[in-house]
């Protein structure tokens, strides 16, 4: 297999998912910026599963991935496994991408009760895909996700999610939050990343004196 950007491009349209995949890898390797429009044509058209999660962890290679957002957001919405979609969630972490919010908390209220996909039905990785929400929500740092986080951590009843959204809560949180923390800081498998979520917030909300 060439390995120049040109001929892996060529690649994409190979009828063997595997020559397709290994293009993918290739190119994430390298991290050269101009195979992104390529990768972004090929995942509107990819059928196979395991090719299209490999384009969407390939954007995290890349400096600039914003051309890749609207696609990844869309990923987020559409029915796809879990696996793509966290794929896409991790992609989509930067810091300030408030564009990529409202999905992930959709999907983060996406609990038992609610709609689901009939792929996290059937393998059970529901809790485990909305606990990676609750973790790119942390990171991108939107306070916007604020209240879906504060609810996640009081009502839903999968630990990994609370969890998460513990964690992000340190990001985002403000003082409504800091109740729940501390309740569920008796019951954390590991209180530390929950201290360090509180400190946050306290650091972040107490006032400075005027001498500071």
């Amino acid at each position: 297999m060439k390995t120049d950007i040109p001929s892996l491009i060529q690649y994409l349209d190979d009828a063997d998912p595997k020559v397709r995949t290994r293009a993918v890898v290739k190119m994430k390797e390298l991290g050269d910026q101009k195979a992104v429009p390529a990768l972004l044509e090929r995942l509107g058209i990819e059928k196979d599963d395991d090719v299209r999660k490999e384009i969407v962890s390939a954007f995290n290679s890349f400096k600039d991935k914003k051309a890749a957002f609207p696609a990844l957001i869309g990923i987020l919405s559409g029915d796809y496994g879990w696996d793509t979609k966290a794929a896409a969630a991790r992609a989509l972490e930067e810091r300030g991408n408030t564009q990529a919010v409202p999905a992930l908390v959709n999907i983060l209220n996406d609990r038992p009760g609610a709609f689901m996909n009939a792929v996290y039905e059937l393998t059970g990785s529901r809790g485990a895909m909305r606990a990676e929400a609750a973790r790119s929500l942390g990171i991108i740092g939107d306070p916007a996700a604020r209240p879906a986080l504060n609810d996640a951590l009081v009502n839903d009843k999968d630990y990994s999610v609370k969890a998460a959204a513990a964690v992000a809560l340190g990001e985002v949180g403000d003082a409504s939050s800091l109740q729940a923390l501390r309740e569920f800081r008796v019951k954390a498998v590991s209180s530390q990343e929950i201290d360090a979520a509180i400190a946050k917030i306290v650091a972040r909300t107490t006032p400075k004196r005027a001498s500071e």
